[in-house]
């Protein structure tokens, strides 16, 4: 066994289970967006594999037992702790690392990017694929692959998803972690598929978060929206997307089912009293946003490629 340093082990416990699942060749599919996994150690109709990946740990109902990502591969391979570490050693160097836990920035610290690229790591275009269900191309097509490190004593390189806003700032995902560089801003992008501050028809579909703009596009099968997008990267970035929003005479609202939403929901409408209002939010009423309604519909067969979806989406919506 090779010795690994505490920071390279740590690394080694962060490799996401979902990737290790889809290595050895099993299921990573979910009936629904909440259930869990189906077990990769005996065939099953009803999945009882649940997965955090947060503390990035598994539990199987059916057996009874659970743990980490090293003691799965223990179980997969049939081999020691050690030989488990070599393993996701090797495993992670194919895709040049692996996501480590990565604290939130807080006002000691203070998040740096020092690059951004092509995305190419295989665990970013996994997670995207597989737990949120943003195909590759599209992916590439609005989205980098972001380097960056945090002041105040963390110690490390980590790297995102990155969805760049107006101001030059980035929205940060992977499955470990939800971050944000300065500056803070909301981020428009044309029918073009190019990020412009100006509008380019009349009118504008406003989501919460990127991943949601995604899911929209995924769920109606374009690569390049038909409006103009407005993504706010934060509920508090509403007063900052006014300006852009009154450029429009049409807003089509996909926020979140929550309070913030409901609030960000209100503000628009109040602000904007001579635009025709659209709330989206009764079709996926069932969900928190839109791409947990995506991943739920696609595992349920409900989603192919969307290309029979013509906007706007179903007699459902609500008029503000």
């Amino acid at each position: 066994m090779s010795q690994y340093s505490e920071e390279t082990k740590q690394r080694l416990y962060a490799y996401p289970i979902v990737c290790v699942l889809s290595y050895f060749g099993k299921r990573t599919d979910r009936p629904s967006c909440h259930g869990n996994y189906f077990s990769p150690f005996r065939e099953e109709k009803s999945p009882s594999f649940t997965i955090d990946p947060v503390k990035n740990a598994w539990f199987d109902h059916g057996l009874g037992i659970g743990g980490g990502v090293v003691s799965l591969v223990g179980m997969l391979r049939g081999c020691s702790k050690a030989d488990a570490l070599d393993f996701l050693a090797e495993l992670s160097s194919k895709d040049g690392g692996v996501e480590a836990p990565i604290p939130a920035a807080s006002p000691e610290t203070h998040l740096i990017v020092d690059r951004d690229e092509d995305l190419n790591r295989r665990v970013l275009l996994f997670y995207a694929m597989k737990m949120r269900g943003i195909p590759t191309s599209i992916l590439r097509q609005y989205c980098r692959e972001v380097y960056y490190h945090l002041t105040g004593g963390t110690v490390g390189s980590f790297y995102s998803i990155g969805f760049r806003n107006n101001s030059g700032g980035w929205a940060l995902r992977n499955s470990r972690s939800k971050n944000c560089s300065s500056p803070s801003d909301i981020t428009s992008i044309d029918i073009r598929g190019e990020q412009s501050p100006k509008s380019s028809t009349d009118r504008v579909t406003v989501f919460e978060g990127f991943f949601d703009f995604l899911s929209w596009l995924v769920y109606r099968g374009l690569l390049y929206p038909d409006t103009d997008i407005c993504v706010l990267n934060s509920t508090s970035n509403v007063a900052r997307a006014l300006e852009y929003l009154r450029s429009h005479d049409e807003i089509t609202l996909c926020l979140d089912n929550d309070s913030a939403g409901q609030r960000a929901v209100q503000l628009i409408a109040a602000a904007c009293p001579e635009l025709r209002l659209t709330d989206m939010r009764p079709l996926y009423s069932g969900y928190n946003d839109f791409n947990e309604f995506l991943t739920a519909s696609r595992s349920m067969g409900a989603v192919q490629d969307g290309k029979n979806i013509k906007y706007p989406f179903n007699t459902n919506s609500s008029k503000l």
